[in-house]
């Protein structure tokens, strides 16, 4: 599957979303690449009308980056890095682990907008379940 061909690409992705950045794991063929930006764009693009907002809702106004078949552990589908703000998803995992993982990155995007005096690895749920002043 040439997903290039219908002009479908991970700097697609990254352009109309405005992600920060888009990293590929050495070891992703270009058949998997293709075939993983076809299935991010429309996990991105369900996400977003689930929303009911704008492209650049879904890279937190571009703080966000994202990770494919990089760095990932045995038995872990996605997972979300606080430290670099990047979404991660392992090579031979759905793209239905994608609304998941943003949900943390927004959960710890709003920690920030919320409890600033907290400093930047805060996360707005924990700070609301534990009744932090904002």
């Amino acid at each position: 599957m040439n997903v290039k061909v219908n002009g479908l690409s991970f700097v697609t992705i990254r352009r109309q979303f405005d992600f920060r950045g888009i990293e590929m794991g050495r070891w992703v063929t270009t058949e998997e690449r293709d075939r993983a930006a076809l299935n991010f764009h429309q996990a991105l693009t369900d996400l977003m009308a689930v929303l009911q907002g704008p492209e650049v809702l879904i890279s937190l106004r571009g703080s966000l980056g994202l990770q494919f078949g990089k760095g990932g552990r045995p038995g872990v589908a996605a997972h979300y890095m606080p430290a670099t703000r990047q979404l991660a998803l392992a090579k031979n995992a759905g793209a239905g682990s994608l609304a998941h993982e943003w949900y943390h990155a927004f959960d710890h995007y709003m920690g920030d907008k919320m409890f600033p005096i907290l400093g930047a690895q805060s996360f707005a749920s924990a700070n609301w379940l534990t009744s932090t002043k904002m």
